[in-house]
């Protein structure tokens, strides 16, 4: 079977080197794969060739925009955090909870992190 040109975004299977490596990127906007690994290198180590195979592998996700400059490659976001977690849940609640959302939503009670009546009205859209 033939490949299709047009790519289909993970969003809700990212591993966890590559959730660290959009971390970064969210913060950046556009980086080099440099500028990642020296913001992971702050924190521990990893060699810059696995930095570039999670970006390059972020790219073919189309979730970030790959640019070549001579040698150097460039990375721009496109798909925000918000994004990323909604897909996240989504999947979370589809294929573990399968489709009951009470143990989410118990579990936010237990943190103490539903939002505000306010708050979810502005998430509706409302006033």
């Amino acid at each position: 079977m033939a490949r299709t040109k047009a790519k289909r975004r993970s969003l809700d299977s990212l591993t966890p080197l590559e959730m660290e490596v959009m971390d970064i990127a969210w913060e950046f906007g556009k980086m080099t794969i440099r500028d990642v690994h020296e913001q992971i290198s702050k924190v521990r180590y990893l060699p810059y060739t696995t930095i570039s195979a999670v970006m390059k592998n972020l790219a073919k996700k189309d979730i970030l925009k790959q640019s070549r400059n001579g040698k150097i490659y460039t990375y721009k976001v496109l798909v925000d955090r918000y994004t990323v977690a909604k897909a996240t849940i989504d999947s979370l609640v589809s294929k573990i909870l399968r489709g009951d959302t009470s143990p989410l939503v118990a579990y936010l009670v237990e943190k103490n992190s539903l939002p505000s009546s306010e708050e979810i009205e502005k998430l509706k859209g409302g006033k």
